[in-house]
């Protein structure tokens, strides 16, 4: 393996938080190689960003020592060094005063900044007038078309609309194709596993685990799983919040309004866990008291960051019809049929609908993780980054 462009040995920072001391880094070490993109994962608090502002020497240490090969930019905050007072077009000229001398008088480089950036018409404003996209735009051209070994990237690229974003991430293939080393922290599991070469999870300012994006993204969504569990559990009676098992029973005792108490839902296949390649009923139980309504439940499946996959309910039908439900017990079922899901976590969640106004949203009621049986078939058509995986119909045939 070639020499580490960036080398991190025992950091410690540490801030006074409130009056107390609070541990932003605890001896965390690592390495970043040439043509590498290491992403960063963590909740909010865990330190990833106190870490990327102590590489970039915005936050100064308290131990620990930082080794690095070449130039490292940073853009960890929107407009962070933008002078805002400064035109668009004198915020270049400003940084490329300060690269070296082949890059000061380039008209091709102010030239190729504005094209990436798509301001041409901007480039005479002020910088305190441009939104948030404005910045990250002007930002991302400038340190794309510098001199560049090291890039830090801090959830910004987030900021983009998706025609930029793509644009990025397509100039961010080419830098590591010419061997510039990558940190991209991001809370967008997809993009971490989808372009990045290794994994640190970092949590309470430590390197928790390092590997592989995938393994460790899993690894975090149930942690992170497991942890939001936690108020659930003081509200309801939750067997499993996190399960790959055959059966994922939750008692909620839950009194959704004077006419209607929502008694369990579970999720259920007939094996052992939770496959992609068969069938997934939900199943709600509830009581209707008092006097007779129409009851609409719909189901929510969202990916890990709180995204909608979809939402379905049986009164979103053209032809349902709101009868009103006589007091008593009731049963309503809803199922996934087979090779629609993919490999992949997805946290669930259940509207109640009275006489079709919504009363009760039961949020991230579970999180369960979808495998197949045929794993090793899945990552060769590399199909982790689709939210889901239907076998539609196909013909292929000869003219």
């Amino acid at each position: 393996m070639s020499e580490p462009l960036l080398q991190v040995e025992h950091l410690q920072k540490t801030f006074e938080k409130e009056g107390k001391q609070f541990t932003a880094l605890d001896d965390v070490s690592f390495q970043l190689y040439p043509g590498e993109i290491l992403g960063m994962i963590g909740k909010n608090g865990s330190g990833k960003s106190t870490l990327l502002k102590v590489l970039s020497k915005i936050v100064a240490l308290d131990s620990g020592k930082i080794t690095y090969k070449g130039k490292l930019t940073s853009i960890i905050d929107i407009g962070t060094g933008f002078h805002p007072d400064l035109t668009g077009k004198q915020n270049v000229n400003l940084v490329a005063t300060l690269l070296d001398s082949e890059f000061k008088q380039s008209q091709s480089f102010y030239e190729s900044i504005v094209e990436f950036s798509g301001l041409k018409d901007f480039m005479d404003v002020p910088v305190k007038n441009y939104s948030s996209g404005m910045y990250l735009r002007l930002a991302f051209s400038i340190a794309f078309h510098s001199p560049i070994n090291i890039l830090l990237l801090d959830e910004v690229i987030a900021v983009g609309d998706s025609n930029f974003r793509n644009k990025c991430y397509n100039k961010i293939n080419e830098l590591k194709n010419r061997g510039v080393g990558i940190i991209l922290v991001s809370h967008d599991m997809e993009s971490i596993i989808s372009f990045c070469d290794r994994s640190i999870l970092i949590n309470n300012g430590k390197i928790e685990l390092e590997g592989d994006p995938k393994t460790i993204c899993e690894t975090y969504v149930n942690w992170d799983a497991l942890e939001n569990s936690s108020s659930l559990r003081r509200d309801f009676k939750v067997d499993e919040i996190f399960s790959e098992s055959v059966r994922y029973h939750i008692e909620l005792p839950q009194n959704i309004a004077d006419s209607l108490i929502f008694k369990n839902f579970e999720i259920h296949q007939e094996e052992l866990p939770f496959i992609i390649e068969e069938k997934t009923i939900f199943t709600f139980s509830f009581e209707v008291i008092n006097e007779a309504k129409s009851v609409e439940i719909a189901l929510i499946v969202n990916d890990t960051h709180g995204k909608r996959i979809f939402m379905d309910s049986y009164g979103m039908r053209h032809d349902y019809l709101k009868n009103k439900l006589e007091p008593g017990h009731y049963t309503a079922t809803c199922e996934i049929p087979p090779d629609f899901m993919n490999l992949n976590f997805y946290r669930i969640s259940v509207i109640i609908n009275i006489n079709y106004e919504p009363v009760k949203l039961l949020e991230n009621l579970a999180t369960i993780k979808f495998v197949s049986k045929n794993p090793q078939f899945y990552d060769v058509m590399k199909v982790g980054s689709c939210a889901i995986l239907p076998k539609l119909k196909w013909e292929l045939y000869e003219i």
